[in-house]
């Protein structure tokens, strides 16, 4: 028999040593652990989580919970999900329980259904048979050759056939590039099928024929219909108000009114958001008020370029969602939850279009594949084929690499909202209230202006015309509008220097003699202001421009009438008349024969030659015309005075608006927003403080619409 082999004691001692030396750290893991108190927290099944997603599907059934109206639910978890930052979101909601998180989400239903609620439902039905039937296809057409989405040698006789050929972007991967895509062509059911449920047999109809022959006269289409629209609707667009920016005040409206502005687009000077920014005025509790504000809706928030907009949706969800942690809910737009849907009635029956929420809307990638889904809102046309589902938030670009379909949903990004607003001027039941429409697409105004000539709906539309922040305005609304006019012009005369002439100062307002001080404004004034400095005495003059009516031989002129013959002059924006007494003028009068003057910005003293005269004064003295120079401003010195010439004095310079300047172009405004704030400091309207404190409001609009800008062009991580 063999022996049993036994481990050598040395191991055993060695193994038995480990497993008591494990048992006693084990041992003291668990003292030490009773020993010391728990710091971390334990979250709670209720507990908000933290992160988006989760976060939105734990806050949907506590908003159901909270209120019934199906819209308000959907615009809520919209409001949270897309339209509000992420970080705003989650310091919002996250961590929360779910009785705070309810608690919140009662005041934005009270705030969005009710303090900040304006408009009606968005519902409406438009009777568009016969040849308005083939008008709103030809719009259609129009908007998308703008838009380039269909081939620009597409005809209108094509483009309403059942069927059109499309060139569409499809998958191409390869083993090295899995993304890779390609173009290829495709026939499928044209927009007019899928609007219309049919084909339609063009004809040139009378509306056609019109645009038409504004658009063979050359140019873009563009500007084309925006500076013809007038023509286009002859029986609604009878009147126009053209509005500057410097025009629009606190005051713009009737006392106890107010304006909603359905913001679509603006030009590249903000022109609407400014317009916007100068309604403001004090409330009595310190805060600001409005007199115009932006209406956000459904169909904005459907839009590709709402945040765009200086004052766009995201941008304002900072102080209603970050500002509810302080009990401090405030907003800069009003707002309007509820799903639009109308009814068009055609001869091929009746088509629906309208908004849903659904958590299947379509993504739009690169390849135009449509395989992702996400909550969010997406439009549904219905007709007599059936139901057309169609994406939101289309962009340009996808839908010009996209099916008929995507084109169609690009269309309907601007038709919702010209529906919308349609509806709201309709049903608007409120007299102190006035709702229109604010872009300065002409295609979408043309649109609206189609739906309001054929709906007997006042067309109140917000043109932004691109020129010197212009707005053109149409509609009843004007009959509300009270524009301001341009301050008085201020006529100085400069400081006498012929000898024996007194040192009194004049000046004259439009239409009224009253005495004053001496204009101290310097140089930049002379530029800025609207005051000219003119050297004769003038009574009850009321002056503009200037303009020089005496005998000019050999003269350099950039925009004058001249009829006279002063010798050698170089003049710009100059005629003059002769002895204006108690005349209303525009384009300033002066009345001598001056010789050999180089003249910028009149303002003139007697018959000495002057030369190199920059912006300033062309001395004068002509017995014939009974005129004493008064106030002149003083000449620029002349080198070389070989004739022995008396020079008068230097120009005073305004150093506080020198200095204002100087300030506002640290604060990197537009040159526009500059010149516009100086002349309100000439014309006396504001002091240098107020403008300081406008101008720090204006820079940081500026820096918040930049800053949006940014943040919408970064890729998600």
């Amino acid at each position: 028999m063999k022996r049993p082999r036994v481990p050598p004691k040395r191991l055993q001692n060695e193994q038995a040593a480990n497993v008591e030396a494990a048992a006693k750290r084990l041992q003291n893991q668990r003292v030490a652990a009773a020993k010391k108190p728990r710091t971390t927290t334990v979250r709670s099944r209720n507990t908000i989580p933290m992160t988006k997603g989760p976060l939105i599907d734990r806050l949907e059934p506590l908003i159901g919970q909270v209120t019934r109206d199906e819209d308000l639910q959907h615009f809520l978890i919209s409001i949270y999900d897309e339209t509000s930052n992420d970080e705003y979101t989650k310091s919002l909601f996250g961590g929360k329980t779910e009785e705070e998180a309810k608690q919140k989400i009662k005041d934005h239903v009270d705030l969005f259904s009710k303090k900040l609620y304006r408009g009606s439902t968005p519902q409406m039905t438009f009777n568009l048979k016969g040849d308005d039937m083939i008008n709103l296809a030809y719009l259609m057409y129009l908007d998308m050759l703008h838009d380039e989405t269909i081939k620009k040698d597409m005809t209108f006789e094509t483009f309403c056939n059942e069927n059109i050929e499309v060139s569409v972007k499809v998958p191409a991967p390869t083993k090295k590039d899995k993304k890779k895509t390609k173009m290829e062509k495709k026939i499928q059911k044209s927009p007019v099928y899928i609007l219309f449920a049919t084909s339609i047999k063009p004809k040139k109809t009378k509306f056609i024929k019109t645009i038409e022959a504004f658009l063979a006269e050359g140019g873009k289409a563009e500007v084309a219909v925006k500076s013809n629209l007038p023509s286009f609707y002859p029986n609604i667009l009878k009147e126009e108000i053209t509005i500057r920016q410097d025009q629009v005040t606190p005051g713009i409206l009737t006392q106890g009114h107010n304006m909603f502005l359905s913001v679509d687009q603006e030009d590249e000077k903000a022109t609407v958001t400014l317009d916007i920014q100068k309604t403001k005025y004090k409330l009595p509790n310190g805060r600001e008020g409005k007199i115009i504000y932006p209406l956000v809706s459904v169909a904005n928030l459907m839009d590709p370029g709402k945040d765009m907009l200086i004052e766009s949706a995201k941008e304002d969800s900072k102080y209603f969602m970050l500002a509810l942690n302080n009990r401090d809910i405030r907003s800069r737009l009003t707002w309007n939850y509820e799903l639009p849907k109308f009814t068009i009635d055609h001869d091929n029956g009746s088509s629906i279009i309208e908004a849903y929420y659904t958590k299947d809307a379509l993504i739009m990638n690169n390849a135009n594949t449509n395989r992702k889904t996400k909550r969010g809102y997406a439009y549904l046309i219905k007709n007599k084929r059936g139901e057309f589902r169609l994406p939101s938030n289309m962009s340009k670009a996808k839908a010009q690499t996209g099916s008929t379909g995507q084109k169609v949903a690009k269309f309907l990004g601007d038709f919702l909202q010209a529906l919308t607003v349609t509806s709201y001027i309709k049903n608007n039941k409120n007299s102190k209230y006035h709702y229109c429409l604010a872009t300065g697409d002409a295609m979408l105004a043309n649109n609206f202006l189609f739906l309001c000539s054929r709906s007997g709906v006042s067309p109140n539309l917000w043109m932004a015309t691109s020129t010197k922040q212009v707005s053109k305005v149409y509609g009843d609304v004007i009959n509300h509008i009270q524009i301001a006019k341009p301050a008085p012009t201020l006529v100085t005369n400069a400081p006498n220097m012929s000898e024996g002439s007194g040192n009194t100062n004049e000046e004259a307002s439009s239409g009224s003699n009253r005495s004053a001080r001496s204009n101290k404004r310097g140089i930049i004034g002379r530029i800025f202001g609207k005051a000219s400095n003119v050297n004769n005495k003038p009574a009850n003059n009321r002056v503009r421009r200037m303009n020089v009516n005496n005998k000019p031989a050999n003269n350099r002129v950039r925009r004058m009438n001249v009829n006279n013959k002063p010798a050698n002059n170089r003049v710009r924006r100059m005629n003059v008349n002769n002895k204006p007494a108690n005349n209303r003028v525009r384009r300033m009068n002066v009345n001598n024969k001056p010789a050999n003057n180089r003249v910028r910005r009149m303002n003139v003293n007697n018959a000495s030659s002057v030369a190199g005269s920059s912006r300033g004064s062309v001395s004068r003295n002509n017995n014939n015309n009974n005129v004493t120079s008064n106030n002149q401003r003083g000449q620029k010195r002349v080198r070389n005075n070989n004739a022995n010439v008396n020079q008068p004095p230097a120009k005073k310079i305004n150093v506080t608006r020198n200095r204002l300047i100087q300030n506002l172009k640290k604060k990197n405004l537009p040159n526009f927003v500059i010149n516009g704030l100086v002349k309100s400091y000439d014309n006396k309207q504001k002091t240098a403080n107020q403008i300081i404190r406008e101008a720090n409001n204006f820079s940081k609009t500026f820096t918040m619409g930049k800053t949006a800008q940014r943040i919408g062009t970064l890729r998600k991580r």
